[in-house]
């Protein structure tokens, strides 16, 4: 198809469409006219599929079909009354059950198009049981009875995008059958209706592609080899366009574009069907490089689109303009583009398209640097993350995510970026796009890296990936690909002082520009170019001044001024390394240098305890704010000089409250009983010298247990503790009696042997059962 002569415009397509319906539709009243109920039939299946295809969806339903349907279903009444009086054929009840599988079908279009109406849905549900019902008690073959249930099973998938399109459950609620239906496909079942399960079998493919690919594949090839059986060519052009949007999403774009174009060439298919397969080669053609032929097929499949009123088809499509405007460097129009489709996409909470969009307005603005306009929107897409089992969106939230930690300033946050990018490569991704982009992120903060530590092995981990993404440029056609690798590879060259490499690659990008007619493209390196220029006369002059450089290097005063300029830089290095260990314990420093990942480790035998200041609202009335805080701290000064006597870790002060543990994150088996000499000696503290505190006299609480510790922020560190155990010994502290240390049964079993207590009793909790407690009150 030359799809520069395609005629989209509207007048030709009503002609058209017109024509190809009345045509389709005499077919089958010369059919039965010749009473062939047979072949009436199986015309009228085509004609159902082909209006159904015009839709664009199978969960979108408008004005243009809801007209057709309805000539369709005056057509299903008359064959449902000719196989009713067809009462002699053997074949008689089996055409029944696949006519009404055809009736629930084209209801399930009416209850879409009539709203959520909740007695439309209850009559609708009805019919699919009584249908059930009506197949199982049919004396049709087994085999046939199997085909019916899990056809006329498959609307039932369809309830809750009638309810609220594709509201939150939808992919939930869509995977149990899904699991089920595909189970049936690999038996390699012989089929009584190889038509009807050829149009199943590309609606579940479809479905699977979102998120499981591979699965998708061997849907995809049984739907393609059952509808060469049924001799449908609108099925045949279907199943090989499905397949072809399985090659592109896993990156085989030439078998992909093969494909689509086979798709458009099957006799009998109106190109009004043909407007996704013009759509993705338009896709593929941008991908390589192709911007201003890929416009052209946008803009046809769009107006085909339009035509026929398919609105999510729309939206995606004027996302794809937008890729264009995006590529070509106009970022307002590529947003007001994307604005439009968001606009549609977000009518009918169609998750997994929302969230492209949001990466592609992601991508716009940090290409703009309005990066807090960039965070806003990673936020409504961790929102959707968070809510929707989608494998697929889970993929787009940490490419994005990747993408904006990659322009922090911060480097711990370039350093978690790095390991997302890596992760993500070395991951299965189900559009290999986003590999692509994932590959090119990772080599510019490579890039960065080799600025700030030009290190051996950063050199060699930047210059495999380069050579893997311009290997993969070259092996897809991928023009664009191939000659952002040369960019990044002049990138590479210009940080090691290779000048005249850089100039050449980007030589090279530029004359692969014009070899294959990209003039966007063009422009794209040339802005590289006139970037990097400065930077080159820049490092030219550093190495012009080099042996100046290295004669000052060699005068004792200047060698002098290095060994102090050293020396301070590793006296500042202790007073950071010392001032860290007074925020952070010890044992966990090592970890945190060495990784970005977050440290969280579960520890089994931890003792906890809490100290609080009793009626301290009362007491900071009294004094003043100066004399308060130097109470405070000479009391907590004194806990904390007894720290390393019992191995215990401060956690916290918050006002007038003290948390420590024993047990973590060092391990250690003695923990309650040293916990427990750590609070006899706090509470004897206190009470010798009560007068000297002005009689401040503390709660004190104690519980044992496993927790959960980690390190929490990142800009501010804090080693934390977290878990039941916590919660009860934070409960032992405010439930208990001042000047006393409360501990629970736990606590008790463990200590009674060595220490004495007295039996408080029971006492009530909020949140917890009663709870036995004692006070702790000495040594045995």
């Amino acid at each position: 198809m030359n799809i520069e002569q395609l005629d989209t415009s509207q007048g030709a397509l009503i002609e058209f469409r017109d024509e190809f319906l009345a045509e389709s539709s005499d077919l089958i009243y010369d059919s039965l006219a010749k009473n062939d109920l047979k072949q009436a039939i199986e015309n009228f299946k085509e004609l159902f599929v082909q209006v159904n295809g015009i839709s664009g969806s199978f969960y979108i339903i408008n004005e243009f079909t809801k007209g057709y349907l309805s000539k369709l279903d005056s057509i299903l009444e008359e064959l449902l009354m000719r196989v009713l009086e067809d009462q002699e054929n053997p074949e008689r009840v089996k055409r029944e059950l696949t006519l009404l599988m055809y009736k629930i079908n084209s209801q399930f279009f009416r209850l879409l198009w009539r709203g959520d109406e909740e007695e439309i849905r209850q009559e609708f549900i009805r019919n699919i049981e009584n249908a059930l019902t009506r197949i199982e008690d049919s004396d049709i073959e087994e085999t046939a009875k199997k085909e019916l249930v899990i056809i006329v099973d498959f609307f039932k998938i369809g309830l809750p995008t009638s309810a609220g399109l594709f509201n939150d459950n939808y992919y939930e609620f869509r995977r149990g059958y899904v699991n089920g239906f595909s189970e049936f496909v690999t038996s390699n079942p012989k089929l009584e209706d190889s038509f009807s399960f050829s149009n199943l079998c590309s609606n579940i493919g479809g479905i699977l592609l979102e998120d499981q690919p591979d699965l998708a594949k061997m849907v995809l090839d049984f739907s393609l080899s059952t509808a060469m059986e049924s001799k449908s060519p609108t099925l045949t052009s279907r199943a090989l366009f499905m397949l072809g949007h399985y090659y592109r999403l896993k990156g085989q774009l030439d078998i992909a574009l093969d494909t689509y174009q086979q798709s458009m060439e099957i006799e009998g298919v109106p190109h009004l069907l043909l407007a996704y397969p013009i759509r993705h080669i338009g896709e593929i053609l941008q991908t390589r490089g192709e911007l201003l032929t890929a416009k052209i097929y946008y803009e046809k499949s769009l107006d085909l689109f339009q035509f026929v009123l398919n609105k999510l088809a729309v939206a995606r499509t004027l996302q794809y303009m937008g890729n264009i405007s995006f590529l070509e460097a106009s970022f307002d129009e590529a947003l007001s583009w994307y604005d439009k489709s968001l606009q549609v996409l977000l009518e009918y909470n169609y998750q997994r398209m929302i969230a492209d969009l949001y990466y592609s307005h992601i991508r716009v603005y940090l290409e703009q640097e309005r990066i807090e306009e960039a965070e806003k929107v990673l936020e409504d897409l961790e929102s959707l993350h968070h809510k929707s089992n989608h494998r697929g969106i889970d993929q787009v939230y940490f490419i994005c995510k990747a993408l904006v930690l990659k322009r922090s300033k911060r480097r711990v946050k370039k350093a978690k970026a790095h390991e997302l990018l890596e992760e993500f490569i070395g991951n299965e991704v189900l559009n290999h796009q986003y590999t692509i982009v994932a590959m090119q992120n990772l080599c510019e903060l490579l890039v960065d890296e080799m600025r700030t530590e030009p290190a051996e092995e950063i050199f060699e981990e930047a210059s495999e990936l380069v050579n893997r993404l311009l290997l993969l440029g070259q092996e897809q056609n991928l023009y664009q690909v191939q000659i952002q690798a040369l960019i990044l590879q002049s990138q590479f060259d210009m940080v090691q002082g290779k000048f005249d490499q850089t100039l050449e690659k980007l030589s090279e990008a530029e004359e692969m520009c014009r070899e294959k007619n990209l003039p966007q493209l063009t422009e794209y390196v040339a802005r590289f170019r006139e970037r990097y220029l400065t930077e080159f006369s820049k490092w030219r002059n550093i190495v012009h001044d080099n042996e100046t450089v290295q004669d000052r290097l060699a005068n004792p005063d200047v060698q002098e001024y290095i060994k102090l300029a050293l020396a301070t830089v590793q006296e500042e290095k202790q007073q950071t390394e010392t001032l860290l260990q007074t925020v952070l314990p010890i044992e966990i420093i090592p970890y945190l240098k060495s990784t970005t990942e977050v440290y969280a480790e579960k520890f089994e035998n931890v003792c906890i305890l809490f100290a609080d200041i009793v009626g301290f609202t009362e007491i900071s009335a009294r004094l003043d704010p100066h004399e308060m805080v130097l109470l405070l701290n000479e009391i907590f000064t004194m806990f904390d000089t007894l720290l390393p006597k019992y191995d215990v870790e401060k956690i916290r002060t918050i006002g007038d409250n003290y948390m420590v543990v024993v047990g973590a994150p060092r391990r250690n088996e003695n923990s309650t009983h040293l916990m427990a000499g750590f609070a006899l000696e706090i509470s004897d503290y206190l009470k010798q010298n009560r007068d000297a505190l002005r009689g401040i006299t503390f709660r004190i609480g104690m519980n044992t247990g496993e927790v959960v510790a980690g390190v929490v922020g990142t800009d501010r560190y804090h080693f934390d503790v977290w878990g039941d155990a916590v919660n009860v010994a934070a409960r032992m502290e405010s439930h208990g009696v001042p000047g006393k240390i409360q501990v629970t049964e736990e606590v008790y079993n463990g200590l009674k042997d060595d220490f004495q207590f007295e039996e408080r009793g029971i006492i009530e909790i909020k949140g917890k059962k009663p709870l036995r407690t004692w006070f702790l009150s000495g040594k045995l």
